[in-house]
């Protein structure tokens, strides 16, 4: 009775880490989609320019300048949101030093 006892914790303790091991997997993986869908994530000429809080002519300054990238569908630019961030970053200048 003890021997089947001790064989069924075993095997429970055995199941209880197995699922564990899949639901980091899977929380895993519904990051990596969750990131993917964000990359891909396009948004027309005057979204973007909202996301850069620029106007249209100094957006068109910027793509004339090639400093950021685009996708023609049909006749329209589309713009990766991830590419827009990426142009932000690179743009970055951090805040001096107070000398207060």
């Amino acid at each position: 009775m003890q021997d089947a006892t001790a064989s069924q914790k075993h095997i429970l303790k055995e199941l209880q880490e197995r699922l564990t091991t899949l639901e980091a997997q899977v929380k895993a993986i519904t990051q990596d989609q969750g990131t993917a869908r964000e990359s891909f994530r396009y948004l027309d000429l005057q979204s973007a320019c909202d996301m850069l809080g620029v106007s249209r002519s100094t957006f068109y300054l910027e793509l004339q300048a090639g400093r950021i990238p685009y996708t023609m569908v049909g006749r329209q630019r589309k713009f990766l949101e991830s590419d827009l961030k990426e142009y932000l970053l690179r743009n970055y200048v951090p805040a001096k030093k107070s000398l207060i």
